[in-house]
């Protein structure tokens, strides 16, 4: 498992949160809701944030970035010194298309994200978990799951509504789709080079924790939701798991690890349902809207969190 050493905190965190967009792209409204939860229970839980430097006489503020301030900021986060720190939590509230989020002015690869975290880029986190939340607002497509029932013997398949939907009926429920672009590459690899030393590697791409609020891969299609006076379905879910695992409502002696609490999370969004109006050939319809989380995970070793009376296990990581 990860060790959490004694002078480290069990990690530093940072939220990027776009509401407001220059374009045609709708407020996101309920989102503030989900930033101010966020905060708290990571707070909570021990992690740490701080401010961002821009320059030596101002910091940036991370809601609403441009695509020039954003990338900065990203550069100046991995530049920290994180010595203190045993993991890093970074979480992405916006819009999303595909593989890009959605800023102020534009959008960002979430790709390029990525490689300003590799341990070649950001040696202080090198075998350290990181954990980036892009899943909490980008969206994986532009479809409605609709869901199935769940009776086994008449299970019926209802449909999913893509190209048959004209637009959206204004309700408390919104989605964060954005019509799809064109995806952009890079050419960039990591390599290591040795001189006939048998050294220890590990790769780049190691101790990545991702998290998406709408599944991708072979499931990717569908829209994650939020509400726009409570927040998102995501993360009311998982900042309500964070709580009770933290308080240890359950009073179970055992820690459960990271991805253990965000396959609850995933129940529970799996298990919420929430009703829509949607234009569809001109007919104002009511459907039924559902939503599933997913995780991709490049940790090498389990990652647990504290309960608010005791410490979690100690591991080494070598």
């Amino acid at each position: 498992m990860y060790r959490c050493v004694e002078s480290a905190q069990i990690g530093s965190f940072y939220i990027f949160n776009n509401i407001n967009f220059k374009y045609t792209t709708k407020t996101r409204k309920g989102s503030k809701k989900d930033e101010e939860h966020l905060t708290n229970v990571l707070t909570k839980i021990g992690f740490k944030t701080d401010d961002v430097p821009k320059n030596r006489n101002e910091n940036f503020s991370l809601r609403d970035m441009n695509l020039s301030d954003f990338n900065a900021a990203l550069d100046a986060i991995a530049e920290k010194d994180f010595s203190s720190s045993a993991s890093l939590v970074v979480v992405f509230l916006s819009h999303g298309d595909g593989n890009h989020i959605r800023l102020h002015d534009g959008r960002f690869c979430i790709d390029d994200i990525f490689k300003k975290f590799r341990a070649t880029k950001c040696p202080g986190l090198k075998e350290k978990p990181k954990i980036f939340a892009f899943h909490v607002k980008i969206c994986r497509g532009s479809g409605i799951d609709e869901g199935v029932e769940g009776d086994n013997d008449e299970s019926k398949v209802m449909s999913t509504v893509e190209a048959e939907v004209e637009s959206e009926i204004d309700s408390e429920i919104e989605s964060d789709a954005t019509p799809d672009m064109e995806d952009q590459e890079s050419d960039e690899e990591d390599t290591v080079a040795t001189e006939g030393v048998a050294l220890r590697t590990i790769p780049a791409a190691a101790d990545f924790l991702i998290c998406n609020a709408a599944s991708e891969g072979i499931f990717a299609g569908f829209k994650s939701y939020r509400n726009i006076k409570h927040g998102s379905w995501f993360i009311q879910c998982l900042v309500e798991v964070l709580n009770d695992y933290y308080e240890n409502k359950d009073n179970s002696e055992d820690f459960k690890d990271i991805t253990s609490l965000l396959t609850l999370v995933s129940n529970k969004v799996a298990e919420e349902t929430g009703d829509k109006q949607v234009l569809r050939k001109k007919k104002v319809m009511t459907i039924n809207i559902k939503q599933m989380p997913s995780f991709t995970s490049s940790l090498r070793r389990s990652f647990y969190l504290p309960h608010s009376y005791t410490a979690p296990p100690d591991g080494d990581m070598q």
